[in-house]
């Protein structure tokens, strides 16, 4: 993968965001969104998915953290490459900590398939994040319910579970201000 699009902070660092783009576009397209924000202490990673061919939209090859190949509950979902882009999330996470931004100030989200993989990424992170927004996006069912524990989500999804009832999981930007970048050093 690309290296990610960096909407860096104008004062102390001191947390990040990360925020997957929709199918079909680019880390570029939400920087302005970024800097509309205008959260001087945090920097927005916004990360570019490969090119790959989408199965619902004829094989044409697109930016896609995952190949989408179906749209009912039940169509089958691209693991190794939901598995790949959790492990691509789960890295910057790491790089973060690495430089010096711990876990709970860390927010990964994103839109549409970009949620998708982002709410995954969080719900089966090691550690506890400061959040996850989710816009316009759904969750990967068939990999929470999975009993492989490289993959399972143990105790975070349990309030997810009886949240959504089989339904599409949407969360409003309005939990990044709260949950944690109103507060720069909450």
């Amino acid at each position: 993968m690309s290296a990610p699009v960096v909407v860096s902070p104008s004062a102390k660092h001191t947390a990040t965001v990360i925020w997957l783009h929709g199918l079909g576009d680019n880390g570029s397209g939400w920087s302005d969104v970024a800097h509309q924000l205008n959260l001087p202490w945090v920097k927005f990673l916004l990360p570019n998915a490969p090119s790959r061919p989408v199965t619902i939209n004829m094989g044409a090859s697109m930016p896609a953290w995952a190949d989408i190949k179906g749209l009912s509950p039940d169509a089958p979902e691209d693991e190794e490459g939901t598995m790949k882009t959790r492990k691509y999330i789960h890295d910057l996470i790491a790089e973060e900590g690495k430089n010096g931004i711990p876990a709970d100030r860390i927010m990964v989200g994103g839109f549409s398939q970009g949620a998708a993989m982002a709410c995954f990424a969080v719900l089966t992170h090691e550690a506890r994040l400061a959040g996850c927004f989710v816009l316009s996006g759904y969750l990967a069912f068939k990999c929470l319910q999975d009993e492989d524990e490289d993959r399972k989500v143990g105790h975070r999804a349990g309030s997810c579970y009886a949240i959504l009832s089989g339904l599409i999981l949407i969360l409003v930007l309005v939990l990044v201000l709260v949950l944690v970048l109103v507060f720069p050093t909450f």
